[in-house]
């Protein structure tokens, strides 16, 4: 199995199954994060904090949203 966009959350559904494969590199995503997700030796490394890991930058989504 193979992931396709919205890595952040794709490493952790990835790391869930024993025929995951790979988790694209999308570094157009990162700007939106306040924290990238840890690469190791080329290696995506699932994180350890509770939920997703995850939190938008507010300033990202500021300077990117329409209306």
């Amino acid at each position: 199995m193979v992931s396709h966009l919205v890595p952040g959350i794709h490493v952790h559904l990835i790391a869930a199954i024993t025929n995951g494969l790979t988790v694209e590199y999308m570094p157009w995503t990162l700007r939106l994060f306040e924290e990238t997700q840890v690469v190791d030796g080329g290696q995506r490394v699932a994180p350890t904090k509770p939920g997703l890991g995850l939190a938008f930058d507010q300033a990202a989504i500021k300077r990117y949203q329409i209306g």
